[in-house]
Parts: C-alpha cells; sequence; structure tokens
C-alpha cells in the first residue's frame, strides 16, 4: 500500500472510533432484543393465518438478521482492538493530539494544544503528522513507500 492509501484508512479508523465503539452497545441490545422477542411465539405471528412456507421465509429472514448483525459486532469489535492496539503503542502526547484531533473532532484542537504545550501552531501540525505516522506503523507495520 502506497502512504496515502494507509494515512486515509488510519484517518477513517480514528473518526470512526466513537461511533464503533457505540455500535457495540447498539448491535449487542439488537442481537438481544431479536433473540429474547418471542419471535416463535408472538401473537401477531399467527401460525394459522400464515402458510408454512411464508412463516419459515419470515424465521429465515430473522435468523439472517441475527447472523448478520452478530458478523457485523465481531468486524467492529475486531477494527476496534486493533485501532486501541495501536493508540496503545504510542507516547501519551502523540495519543493525546490524535485523540483531539481526529477522535474528538475538536475544532480548536490546534490552538488550544499549542497553547498548552507553549508551541506555535506549525510545530503542532507537524508533531499532529509524526504522531499519525507512528499510529500508521503501529497499525499496519509499515508506512508504505514513505520512510519514518
Amino acid at each position: 500500500m502506497i502512504y496515502q492509501e494507509l494515512k486515509k484508512q488510519a484517518i477513517k479508523d480514528l473518526t470512526d472510533y466513537y461511533f464503533l465503539k457505540s455500535s457495540l452497545d447498539t448491535l449487542t441490545k439488537e442481537i438481544s432484543l431479536l433473540k429474547n422477542s418471542g419471535f416463535y411465539s408472538s401473537p401477531s405471528f399467527s401460525h394459522s393465518v400464515m402458510s408454512s412456507h411464508s412463516s419459515d421465509n419470515v424465521m429465515l429472514k430473522h435468523i439472517s438478521r441475527i447472523e448478520a448483525l452478530e458478523k457485523q459486532l465481531a468486524r467492529n469489535k475486531s477494527r476496534l482492538e486493533n485501532i486501541d492496539l495501536a493508540l496503545n503503542a504510542l507516547r501519551t502526547p502523540q495519543r493525546e493530539i490524535l485523540f483531539s484531533y481526529y477522535i474528538n473532532r475538536q475544532r480548536t484542537a490546534v490552538t488550544r494544544l499549542a497553547i498548552d504545550s507553549h508551541t506555535d501552531r506549525s510545530a503542532l501540525y507537524r508533531r499532529a503528522n509524526r504522531a499519525l505516522d507512528k499510529y500508521i506503523l503501529a497499525y499496519f507495520g509499515t508506512l508504505g513507500d514513505r520512510e519514518l
């Protein structure tokens, strides 16, 4: 992979971080609701009204939905674990910059961090780019066609 593709994927991962985290709860709850819905004994699901073919079709759709949600949950868990591993490989200041820039997406992150670290904005942008490079290296194991 070339560096620009890795960078694009890294930024997407970081900006999706909180969405992924919240999706774990949402997907788990939805799976639980579907599994405990009483689908098969629901009063609105009358076997006497529906033919056995259509009830089988509805049951298969229900089971397929649960399976799809479980697969999505597993993918999201895996992706989030990988993001966390890469973030934990960084030093605290690097993690803070990435959280401010990409995960929390604070509009005033650059100004606030520049003031807190007693540095100018351009130096902070360089630090953010280096932190992103370190994240890419930790996550993908390479910087592609770019050197650190």
